[in-house]
């Protein structure tokens, strides 16, 4: 016998399962579409942050030697560091507010940023140090050095220290040389005329300005290594084509350097007692998104900056990183 609604019921039910089967298809692409895109996403953060990280250590490693040997051999208070410094004059670093200093920075279309600045000067190991004590009273002095260790042909490593000839002043960080052990104070000198090689070493004629030093003589120590001395600014700037960039001014030569691009801002602080320096870093990742894609403060970032952070950075993951340097020899 034939049911005549048998057919119809049967292509009914098809129906059905074919729909059912269409939602669950659409369903699973859905999720797949879905899944793709966050996979894509937490790729493309992965990589945001490690890019991001990936600038910020290249700055705290920059930064780490200058922070380690701040100070060294140098007067630690700014109007004794400047008095030291009188015979150099008023040019950078001798005017500078003493051996670390932080302040405001002034970037396009006069806007300042407050603690974007951060000044440091330091010293830089010769390789060379005294072959005998001295007692310094006069306001010059004659000293011997010798290389450290082994060395071919007993070169000793004094290469970049530049003589100043007479009558001129000595206005270059090149000129002068710095003693960890001196006593009472820490006392720079610079250099008087070329050096005299001899067999074991070099000869230095030495001068230094004794009327900022009240307690002189001055005392330095035999096997006291020498450093030369060294003095940057740094701080996060934009390129004439606008790029966001941290830069270095490196007054031993080079003069100002981008150092590592997609630096959006930095911040320093000195502690009281100015013996940490906190360095403040608010870095982007790679990829530029259409859309903001940092909406808020990144977290880490003080509210107090953020309105500092450009419209046009925020179309990027934006991070912040925070590194302290132990300033030792303050």
């Amino acid at each position: 016998m034939i049911f005549p609604g048998r057919n119809r019921s049967s292509r009914s039910f098809i129906l059905l399962e074919s729909l059912a089967s269409l939602s669950v298809l659409s369903m699973i692409v859905t999720g797949v579409v879905v899944g793709a895109i966050a996979i894509m996403e937490t790729g493309n953060y992965v990589a945001d942050v490690a890019a991001a990280q990936d600038r910020a250590d290249q700055i705290f490693s920059l930064l780490k030697m200058p922070a380690d040997l701040c100070g060294y051999g140098l007067p630690k208070s700014a109007p004794l560091y400047r008095q030291a410094f009188a015979q150099a004059g008023i040019k950078e670093p001798f005017n500078w507010d003493g051996v670390i200093s932080v302040m405001d920075n002034k970037i396009i279309n006069n806007v300042f940023r407050k603690n974007g600045v951060c000044r440091i000067v330091y010293g830089i190991p010769t390789g060379a140090c005294l072959m005998r004590s001295s007692v310094i009273s006069d306001d010059q002095v004659r000293i011997s050095a010798k290389v450290i260790g082994k060395s071919e042909g007993g070169k000793v490593m004094l290469d970049r220290l530049d003589p100043v000839k007479s009558p001129d002043r000595p206005r270059s960080v090149k000129n002068w040389l710095l003693f960890g052990s001196a006593l009472p104070q820490a006392c720079p000198m610079w250099l008087s005329g070329d050096m005299e090689v001899s067999f074991i070493g070099k000869k230095l004629n030495l001068v230094w300005n004794k009327t900022a030093f009240p307690d002189a003589p001055i005392n330095i120590h035999k096997h006291d290594n020498l450093f030369y001395m060294g003095a940057i600014e740094f701080g996060a700037d934009k390129t004439s084509k606008g790029e966001d960039i941290f830069y270095i001014n490196n007054l031993r030569g080079g003069g100002r350097q981008p150092r590592e691009l997609g630096i959006i801002d930095a911040r320093f602080e000195l502690h009281p007692g100015r013996k940490i320096l906190r360095v403040l870093l608010l870095v982007r990742g790679d990829r530029r998104y259409e859309e903001i894609k940092t909406k808020d403060v990144p977290a880490g970032w003080p509210a107090e900056y953020a309105s500092d952070i450009p419209n046009e950075a925020r179309h990027y993951r934006l991070f912040a990183f925070a590194e302290s340097f132990e300033l030792k020899n303050l």
